[in-house]
């Protein structure tokens, strides 16, 4: 279970430029997929970026299987990224300059120490979503759904149990994006819990169920 208790996230404290991006936002994810609406500056970036632990909260709670993530030291916050999180940014954030082989491995390298190990989790991570094709291209070369099944991969590849998901289709086609609607069935079927911050209207019609929260100005809206 994800729970989100009274979540605050002020950016610039104290100074004149002070904003506060998230005021009060509390939620619980079970097993059903979590779509988060809202238009640009809602909120939804930073409420992901908080669970995936990438930022800590100014105030509130973020509990994940009874820890506390909200309060975990930056090294033990490492780990729960790299053990328990896998995130699809929207705009891939690829290495332009490796191959798609590389960039899927890179969150494995602090975790293994055997290459070979590495290299076949990366495999199955390519095979999964249909890349592995493409091992040794650079991603730089890549069309914009090739790079979305690569970002994916890279998000699989350390098995998370959970997987967040930023606008994962603002860069892509129709054609991609029903693909990508269909690879996040498969991981809901697998028991993945999944979040996903979008206002692509394509995620209003899905034929699987799932929970929606929508927010507006940092809160949600009832």
């Amino acid at each position: 279970m994800i729970e989100i208790s009274n979540l605050h996230k002020t950016y610039n404290q104290n100074t004149p430029n002070e904003f506060e991006a998230l005021k009060g936002v509390s939620f619980r994810l079970n097993d059903k997929p979590l779509i988060i609406q809202g238009i640009s500056g809602s909120g939804k970036s930073t409420l992901l970026s908080l669970i995936a632990g990438f930022e800590k909260p100014t105030k509130g709670k973020i509990v994940v299987d009874d820890m506390l993530v909200s309060k975990l030291p930056d090294l033990h916050l490492s780990h729960y990224r790299a053990t328990k999180v896998g995130f699809v940014f929207q705009h891939f954030n690829l290495i332009d300059s490796l191959s798609v082989m590389d960039n899927v491995i890179a969150p494995l390298i602090p975790i293994y120490k055997d290459i070979s190990h590495i290299k076949q989790l990366a495999l199955k991570a390519m095979q999964r979503v249909g890349i592995e094709h493409k091992a040794h291209q650079h991603t730089k070369d890549l069309s914009g759904g090739e790079k979305q099944r690569c970002a994916i991969a890279r998000a699989l590849v350390n098995d998370a149990s959970i997987i967040i998901c930023d606008e994962p289709t603002a860069n892509l086609d129709s054609k991609n994006s029903q693909k990508f609607i269909e690879i996040l069935k498969e991981l809901k079927d697998d028991g993945k819990r999944i979040i996903i911050a979008t206002h692509d209207p394509i995620f209003e019609n899905l034929d699987f169920e799932c929970d929606m929260l929508r927010l507006k100005d940092g809160k949600i809206e009832e």
